[in-house]
C-alpha cells in the first residue's frame, strides 16, 4: 500500500509536470526502465526516493501523501539531510556519516513500511526474578504484513502496579516498535526519579 502510494505520487507529479522521464532520469542517478519501476510501486531505497523528489521538486514526505493535490514546485536544493553532529572528534563524525550515508543507501521503502506502517502490537506483563524478589518486565510483540517481531525488556521495575498501567498505556498507543527500548528506558528514568 506504502509503495503504490509513492508510485502514483510520483507519476502524477512528473506528468504534473511535462517533462520526459529520461530528463528526470539525468538529475537522480535513475536509468528510465528503473524510474518506470518507481512508478509501478517498485521498492526503492531512502536515497533515490530523496533524488525522485529532489528533480520532482518537492520534499519526500510529500510522496508519501495519501490524497494527493496539485504540487508546490519550490525548488529543494538539499534532499537529503546534511548530518552535522555535535561532534569533538573528527573521527566519531566520519563514521557517524559513514553510517548515515549507508542508512539512506541501503534501508528500502518496504524496510519503512515494515518498522511500523500497518503494524499492530501485543504488550505483555512479564515476570523475571530477581535476588531481591521479583522483577517485572514488558514482552511486546508486533505483527505486521511483513511478519512478526518480539522484543523483551524482562528487569523493568519491581512494582507490579507501574508496570502493569505502563502496558496498558503501550497497548492504547501503540507505539511503533522502533521506540520500544526508547519508552523502556524513558520510564525506568522517570520511576527512578520518583
Amino acid at each position: 500500500m506504502l509503495l503504490q502510494t509513492i508510485a502514483r505520487n510520483i507519476k502524477h507529479r512528473r506528468q504534473a509536470q511535462s517533462v520526459p522521464v529520461g530528463q528526470l532520469c539525468i538529475g537522480c542517478s535513475l536509468s528510465e526502465p528503473e524510474w518506470r519501476q518507481a512508478e509501478q510501486g517498485s521498492n526503492l531505497t531512502l536515497a533515490q526516493l530523496c533524488g525522485i523528489a529532489e528533480v520532482l521538486q518537492c520534499a519526500p514526505h510529500q510522496l508519501f501523501d495519501e490524497g494527493y493535490s496539485e504540487p508546490d514546485y519550490t525548488v529543494i536544493e538539499h534532499c537529503i539531510p546534511q548530518f552535522v553532529p555535535d561532534c569533538t572528534e573528527s573521527s566519531a563524525c566520519s563514521v557517524f556519516d559513514a553510517a548515515c550515508h549507508d542508512l539512506l543507501q541501503t534501508y528500502t521503502l518496504r524496510d519503512v513500511e515494515c518498522a511500523g506502517y500497518g503494524s499492530v502490537a501485543t504488550y505483555q506483563l512479564c515476570e523475571t526474578p530477581c535476588p531481591n524478589g521479583m522483577s517485572y518486565g514488558i514482552h511486546a510483540i508486533y505483527r505486521s504484513r511483513c511478519g512478526s517481531a518480539s522484543y523483551v525488556a524482562p528487569d523493568v521495575c519491581p512494582n507490579r502496579a507501574e508496570v502493569e498501567k505502563f502496558v496498558q498505556l503501550l497497548s492504547r498507543k501503540q507505539p511503533s516498535r522502533l521506540h520500544f527500548y526508547d519508552l523502556i528506558t524513558d520510564f525506568v528514568e522517570g520511576y527512578q526519579m520518583l
